[in-house]
């Protein structure tokens, strides 16, 4: 089991403070202790990732830990148990060029399909494949549906495709399981990140997330107990934070419905859509 997590802000020296709110209303103690942890960012058109293959007994700060990276596109992957040891290129996130990519959940009977998913994958985009896990290739395979709908292309429609991307992979994985024998829904939840874009989508744990316009800080530290510090605001700052096994406890949270996908562009708008509507059936 893991979970997973995904931001994007317009100005991330406000990070500490975004995560500060959802650490008092959203985040669960329990998240803090996870075995391993990841995290993917984009930054100045590069990506670049920090796994932490095992974690010691005591509590860490993931929030503190996502809030110290110079980063204004960040996907965050906790896995809550390891069975043995687990090689670095196993632990997510994934990169490949200007994306980042995280899963929570498995696809069923993959091993029998799994090759064939990489031998349909172009050449110079398989060559990226470096691990052993079905979650490298569903993120692959996610990569060529971008390319095939054209969501590698800044653009005003670069959102929805993206969506439409993602929503093709599930399809295709969907498909590829019932053909192997597998009856139920897929179980699975997926975030992702570029430059000025997050989607993720949901078929298992529930996503929340929050849109945030505006942010405030504290002008100084409190001087004693029960000290109000005067705020400074920041009313042009934007961002998004989402994800799973979250606990919402205030107002502005929302919840992205089962078998849906949502994505955030520079419009600084969350737009949803079913799989269907963006699978056009």
């Amino acid at each position: 089991m893991s979970r997973l997590l995904g931001y994007m802000c317009s100005d991330d020296s406000l990070t500490p403070y975004a995560m500060e709110e959802v650490r008092q209303q959203a985040w669960l103690d329990e998240a803090n202790q996870p075995a391993s942890l990841g995290f993917g960012w984009v930054q100045e058109s590069r990506t670049l990732l920090r796994k932490h293959p095992s974690q010691s007994s005591e509590p860490v700060d993931v929030l503190g830990l996502l809030a110290d990276i110079p980063a204004r596109a960040i996907v965050g992957h906790m896995r809550e148990n390891l069975d043995g040891a687990v090689d670095s290129l196993d632990l997510q996130p994934f990169r490949f060029r200007k994306w980042v990519y995280s899963q929570s959940g498995q696809v069923p009977r993959m091993e029998e399909f799994r090759d064939e998913l990489v031998a349909r994958t172009p050449d110079h985009i398989r060559r990226n494949i470096a691990g052993k896990t079905g979650a490298e290739v569903v993120f692959h395979r996610f990569y060529h549906w971008l390319k095939k709908t054209g969501a590698l292309t800044p653009s005003r429609a670069q959102g929805r495709r993206a969506a439409q991307a993602l929503a093709a992979t599930v399809d295709e994985l969907e498909e590829q399981a019932h053909s192997a024998g597998f009856e139920g829904p897929l179980s699975l939840d997926i975030v992702a990140a570029t430059e000025r874009l997050v989607v993720a989508a949901r078929l298992g744990d529930p996503i929340h997330y929050r849109v945030f316009d505006g942010m405030e800080q504290p002008g100084e530290e409190p001087l004693f107990a029960g000290h109000r510090p005067k705020q400074i605001k920041h009313p042009h700052f934007k961002g998004v934070f989402l994800g799973s096994k979250l606990r919402p406890e205030a107002d502005g949270w929302r919840e992205l419905s089962e078998r849906s996908v949502m994505w955030v562009d520079g419009s600084w708008e969350a737009k949803t859509a079913t799989l269907e509507e963006l699978l056009e059936r």
